[in-house]
């Protein structure tokens, strides 16, 4: 099955570092600092290793390469220790790349409303559009100079400049199942987005607007934010009061969802009373029914992503009646899509034709063929293996149909009979030459995918690369791949008012 990258992996230190394992005494094999931390995590000597255990996770990724091999180290002591820095290294990583947002500036004199929200647009790549009457948004300018900010704090201030808020994104119509590869030049729109917010891949989702003001608290965590959408007393006890947190993200988060409220550190009212947590629900879908039971088995649909961003905190009230939240402090699991990799590489990319690369995971590479074309550019044929993401509820109602071999088109709840894949982007090769530039995925010339199995499916692949620079000599092709990974973002929200 696919890696996912957990939590546990920030957490690494409690559950793995206790206690020791005694293992023998490895000289170093060269002056490498590096490799002598990793032979010093299997010193007899308890404050070795842990002071190499320290000193290899400050060097973070630079250790990366080394730790994973030393994750198969013989020693007991060594292997377990490199393993779990090299989940948190691969989890600190992870949580970059989902939550480390670019910034930008606004400036904006006496701008239209319309046109100010057009800017952003073309800046950051995202598409925004405005729903409803716009006749009054029209009408309005606003003055706007900011420093560097994120792009969910630009829009923030915008929207609050404007008098706009924002609503529940759209999903972008479904396009061809080239998904996550980049779309042939002839088929890319005319007006090439630019600007400091210009995300890295397409984004899945349009921002939508509409008129309004919000006085929402709200919490920023790089391309993530979280809003106290309303504090109200619980329906089902008078001796709680419920949080509903909205959790909203850049578009090029891609599935991205609520899991969980990870943690409550800190809940205060406005009396002073240190309120505890006392539950968490997600409310219903509005295009999910909720559970069914067939034969006694109960099955939960996976509601659409943008349907999945919202969760209710209880928490249990002190002996005054609060008016509202001074202050609360937690964290919140959230998932997204992340590229991972290299999975597996093909070396002299010229004369590996025919050859094979298995990597980890589950994933394999073929290069089928290779043939340079007139203008300097590459069609590679390439036929890839990789694991397979199973949806827990589409699975156990395969099951009750007799694992999945079921004929004909069934929907239940919105699942279909007998499909129990998470439906992501194929993995995909990247191009290097001998110094290490990317060449440029140009078109996608053909995808064939096969029908998944339990644990693995097949595809093939037909790309047109064009070269980084003139004379530039292909090397390497490594495969990357589009996985299922879960952070946690923290979160501060004061003074949210009762409603």
């Amino acid at each position: 099955m696919t890696r996912t990258h957990l939590l546990g992996g920030a957490l690494f230190a409690l559950a793995m570092l206790a206690g020791s394992v005694a293992g023998e005494d490895k000289p170093a094999q060269d002056k490498d600092p590096i490799d002598k931390l990793i032979q010093q995590l299997g010193s007899e000597d308890f404050s070795e290793r842990k002071e190499a255990q320290q000193e290899l996770a400050k060097l973070g990724p630079k250790a990366l390469d080394k730790l994973q091999e030393a994750s198969h180290n013989d020693d007991a002591e060594i292997r377990r220790r490199a393993r779990a820095l090299v989940t948190r290294i691969e989890y600190d990583l992870t949580s970059s790349a989902l939550l480390g947002a670019k910034k930008g500036k606004l400036n904006f004199k006496d701008e239209p409303v319309l046109d100010a929200v057009r800017k952003l647009e073309k800046e950051s790549g995202y598409k925004i559009e405005m729903s409803g009457n716009t006749a009054e948004a029209a009408k309005r300018k606003i003055t706007l100079t900011t420093e560097e900010v994120t792009f969910s704090e630009a829009l923030e201030l915008l929207c609050e400049k404007a008098k706009l808020v924002q609503s529940r994104p759209a999903v972008a119509p479904s396009g061809p199942r080239t998904t996550g590869l980049r779309v042939p030049a002839k088929e890319k729109a005319k007006e090439e987005v630019s600007g400091p917010f210009k995300p890295e891949a397409p984004a899945m989702e349009t921002i939508v607007l509409s008129d309004g003001t919000g006085t929402a608290p709200v919490a920023h965590a790089g391309t993530v934010f979280i809003r106290a959408a309303k504090l109200a007393k619980d329906a089902k006890s008078q001796e709680q009061i419920t949080l509903t947190l909205d959790v909203i993200a850049e578009p090029r988060l891609r599935d991205f969802r609520l899991i969980s409220v990870q943690e409550i550190d800190k809940a205060v009212d406005d009396r002073g009373q240190t309120l505890t947590l006392a539950g968490t629900a997600k409310p219903a879908s509005s295009s999910v029914r909720g559970s069914i039971n067939i034969n006694g088995q109960r099955i939960t649909p996976r509601p659409p992503a943008v349907e999945d961003r919202t969760i209710n905190v209880s928490l249990k009230k002190g002996d005054k009646e609060p008016g509202g939240l001074r202050e609360v402090k937690g964290s919140l699991l959230v998932s997204a899509l992340h590229e991972v990799g290299p999975l597996a590489s093909l070396q002299d990319v010229p004369k590996a034709k025919g050859k094979t690369a298995a990597g980890r995971d589950g994933y394999s590479m073929t290069l089928d063929a290779i043939e340079e074309q007139k203008d300097g550019a590459l069609s590679v044929s390439v036929s890839v293996t990789h694991p397979v993401v199973e949806d827990p509820a589409a699975a156990a109602l395969a099951r009750v149909f007799g694992g999945g071999g079921f004929r004909g088109n069934v929907v239940i709840n919105g699942m279909r009979v007998g499909d129990t894949v998470v439906n992501t982007p194929p993995p995909y090769p990247k191009l290097f030459d001998e110094k290490g530039r990317a060449w440029e995925l140009a078109e996608v010339t053909r995808q064939t995918l096969s029908v998944p199995g339990k644990e693995k499916r097949d595809c093939k692949l037909v790309l047109l690369y064009r070269p980084p620079a003139k004379g530039a000599k292909p090397a390497k092709l490594s495969l990357f791949a589009t996985e299922p990974a879960v952070i946690s973002v923290p979160f501060v929200l004061k003074d949210v008012q009762m409603k």
